[in-house]
């Protein structure tokens, strides 16, 4: 009966042009496109949903980036401002190791006099102990 039923197909599809086989091969490649077109989408949904995520990351990235910018010019101006107090201080440095060694050699003057006088008066009393 299966037999038959193709067989009539055959004849009607034969009658009008077109083959039987021609018909189950389109219906055969119909199915396989279908099933094509089902992987394609999955993909294209997989394909989203990566984009998506990367998107995601992407904005993570870009706002680190713009923190990150903020902070270095932060500390930018705070190397600036480090920097003016680095040569403020070795110029102030430099003027009281010049007054270091000013005070210093007051001071060495200082104690030669006091070692002269002392010396002196030493002397006096030497010399009146001894003009006796």
């Amino acid at each position: 009966m299966a037999e038959e039923k193709e067989r009539a197909l055959a004849r009607y599809f034969a009658t009008d042009g077109i083959g039987f086989v021609t018909i189950c091969q389109a219906n055969a490649n119909l199915n396989e496109l279908a099933k094509r077109l089902k992987q394609a989408e999955t993909l294209n949904v997989d394909l989203q949903r990566r984009v998506d995520e990367l998107n995601s990351e992407l904005q993570v990235a870009h706002n680190d980036a713009q923190r990150m910018q903020a902070e270095l010019a932060r500390l930018r101006v705070s190397v600036g401002e480090l920097q003016e107090r680095s040569d403020a201080l070795g110029r102030e440095n430099k003027q009281l190791s010049g007054e270091f060694v000013y005070l210093f050699a007051v001071c060495i003057l200082i104690v030669a006099a006091f070692i002269n006088a002392s010396a002196s008066c030493f002397f006096k009393r030497f010399k009146c102990l001894f003009m006796e």
